[in-house]
């Protein structure tokens, strides 16, 4: 099973009554979760270049996006550089809330991040 695999059991776990699709994108590296309010989760993990991304996009076009990109300019002063979090924008960098520890990037994320999010929202039957 990979890691995107592992992320997709987790998220139907984690977000029972929520999603609506999964996607496999850019040949299987990234994971899209499609929820029933049309926001999304993008996962997306390379082995090849030791990097991650969990990004939720909001139906309102807020995101929030935990990540390891190292070209983020706004990033590289930040304590935990080249992991930051993009909260409500792309342009918000900040640290990330939450500690990272990538054995659970995905469940924190979920849980801690997308959690409150989701239970504020009204889901479309």
């Amino acid at each position: 099973m990979t890691n995107l695999q592992d992320a997709e059991f987790i998220a139907l776990d984690a977000l029972k009554g929520f999603i609506k699709e999964f996607l496999y994108l850019n040949d299987g590296v990234k994971l899209k979760a499609v929820l029933k309010d049309n926001s999304f989760i993008d996962i997306y993990h390379s082995l090849e270049e030791n990097s991650f991304s969990f990004h939720f996009h909001c139906k309102d076009s807020r995101i929030f996006r935990l990540d390891t990109y190292p070209g983020e300019k706004k990033a590289k002063s930040l304590s935990t550089y080249p992991i930051h979090f993009h909260y409500g924008s792309q342009n918000n960098v900040i640290e990330p809330p939450l500690k990272v520890e990538r054995s659970s990037f995905f469940l924190k994320f979920i849980t801690e991040i997308l959690n409150v999010k989701l239970t504020d929202r009204e889901v479309d039957e």
